[in-house]
């Protein structure tokens, strides 16, 4: 395997892990606030960054299109309230 291969494929993997640790703190956040959720989002999509609520609809495609717009910096989680 060349030099540039391997390094690209821990660049993957390391990629890789960090958007699973990311997954896991906001499906975590998510959990945490769900009580609180439920109280005012009951049967919505919400979009979680960084322990925030940034935006919510009832139509899941039209927030994941609204949150694609987003700068790309930060990890967004897409979860109903239920």
């Amino acid at each position: 395997m060349s030099q540039k291969l391997a390094t690209t494929n821990l660049e993957v993997q390391r990629w890789n892990e960090s958007l699973k640790r990311n997954f896991e703190h906001e499906e975590a956040v998510f959990r945490r606030k769900l009580p609180e959720l439920l109280a005012t989002y009951r049967g919505l999509f919400v979009a979680l960054s960084g322990e925030e609520i940034i935006d919510k609809d009832s139509d899941e495609l039209a927030l994941a299109k609204r949150v694609s717009l987003l700068p790309k910096d930060k990890f967004i989680l897409i979860q109903q309230v239920t």
